[in-house]
């Protein structure tokens, strides 16, 4: 038997080469989610490269300070991958777009009381590598509403 719905799709079609930021409010209003609002943190992410290679411990290594926690992880013999969360600072919106500046704002500011073995890891960061994204909480209605979600835009 054929069963013909009477319910309206939405279509996404128009969204399909949209960059992330554009696609991702639409869908989330679809699905019955909030506006995103701040945490009032955010995150940058690297990968760091070891050309001759580095001597760390192959372990996860966590380090905290009042409104900062900051990692590294080594992935192979050459290649270290970390992570730096905070309260997010104004500068850091200037900074957002550029590697350059991200790395800059990271060493020389947020980690630069971190460890002497963090702070390398994050000068050898590769620039094509380097992710930064404030944190969002997205409150939900409709089927969704028993959650509530933290995510990285």
């Amino acid at each position: 038997t054929e069963h013909t719905s009477t319910e309206t799709k939405p279509d996404f079609s128009h969204l399909k080469q949209s960059p992330d930021r554009v696609r991702r409010p639409v869908v989330a209003r679809w699905l019955g989610m909030s506006e995103p609002a701040s945490s009032g943190r955010s995150s940058v992410r690297g990968l760091s490269v070891f050309p001759g290679g580095h001597s760390l411990k192959q372990e996860l290594r966590q380090f905290l300070s009042e409104g900062l926690r900051a990692g590294m992880v080594p992935i192979n013999d050459t290649d270290v991958y970390w992570y730096l969360v905070n309260t997010t600072v104004p500068a850091e919106k200037e900074a957002a777009g550029d590697p350059t500046k991200i790395l800059h704002e990271v060493k020389d500011i947020l980690a630069s009381h971190m460890p002497v073995e963090f702070l390398d890891v994050v000068r050898h960061s590769d620039l094509n590598n380097l992710s930064h994204g404030p944190h969002y909480y997205i409150g939900t209605h409709g089927p969704f509403s028993q959650a509530e979600l933290l995510v990285r835009l």
